[in-house]
């Protein structure tokens, strides 16, 4: 103990003998007080993940929500080419956000369970995407606390897309195909039927069609290899998918709010004098 107490008055002494040593020491010592603390703080952060990409994906549907409405007010305008968008305009598109409970990707029909319900605003029918924004499948059936969804990869599932060509003068040609899963690998979907006079080119993106009363447009994939169909009219292409479908973890949910109103009109008992003509 003598030793300790002579070797802590020894250091003292040197440490205050000079300006020098006592910054060059003070300096050490900041540089190691600074490290630990960065190494609580990065703890700390790494604990507090999940709450920060939950705030994140809150951000993320409010944007997406915002996008939603301002692209229907621009297309509306296209023709004026004036897009005035008012800070009190609503957007028709509802979107919250889920985390996965399990998801599967090895079975005929897969399935993606998710951990909100009736109370969380989920309802049957509400598009299931990704965090990027890519096409994860619909909602089939909820409770009040959880809700499942039919993913796309699901052999019998068949799903309209489109490709999608961005011409020099800022319009898009956008070839029809049906696209299926062939229940082999989670990461890929085979388009079927798509006109060999839209020019299909490997790289293209693919997005949903006749979604629109959902959720159109939505990102698929990108073609990774096309091919000719017996017939030689049609080509048939490899889709390499956007969604991470092996590492689920968070998706978003989105929903028409007008959807009911539109279903309505479809159903008008009006509609039948033309079926008859």
């Amino acid at each position: 103990m003598l030793f300790v107490v002579l070797e802590v008055l020894a250091i003292n002494y040197y440490a205050h003998s000079t300006s020098y040593t006592e910054a060059r020491l003070l300096t050490r010592a900041n540089s190691m007080v600074g490290g630990v603390h960065g190494l609580m703080a990065d703890i700390r952060s790494y604990f507090h993940l999940s709450q920060v990409n939950d705030e994140l994906l809150d951000y993320v549907a409010r944007l997406s929500e915002k996008v939603a409405g301002y692209e229907e007010l621009i297309a509306r305008d296209s023709v004026r080419q004036t897009y005035y968008v008012s800070p009190a305009t609503k957007s028709k598109f509802r979107v919250i956000h889920a985390s996965v409970i399990s998801n599967t990707v090895n079975r005929e029909r897969n399935l993606v369970v998710l951990n909100c319900g009736r109370k969380d605003g989920v309802r049957e029918d509400m598009t299931l995407l990704s965090p990027e924004g890519a096409l994860v499948g619909y909602v089939a059936d909820c409770s009040e606390n959880y809700s499942v969804a039919v993913s796309i990869l699901s052999v019998g599932l068949k799903l309209n897309g489109r490709l999608k060509v961005e011409n020099k003068d800022g319009n898009n040609n956008e070839g029809l195909g049906t696209l299926v899963w062939d229940g082999l690998d989670p990461e890929v979907m085979m388009m079927k039927d798509v006109s060999k006079y839209d020019f299909p080119e490997v790289g293209q993106a693919v997005v949903s069609a006749g979604l629109e009363i959902s959720f159109g447009n939505v990102p698929i994939g990108t073609i990774e290899q096309i091919t000719m169909n017996e017939t030689e009219t049609r080509y048939n292409a490899k889709v390499r998918l956007t969604a991470p479908f092996s590492s689920l973890s968070k998706v978003l949910l989105v929903e028409r709010v007008d959807k009911g109103e539109i279903d309505e009109l479809k159903k008008s008992p009006k509609l039948e004098h033309y079926y008859k003509k």
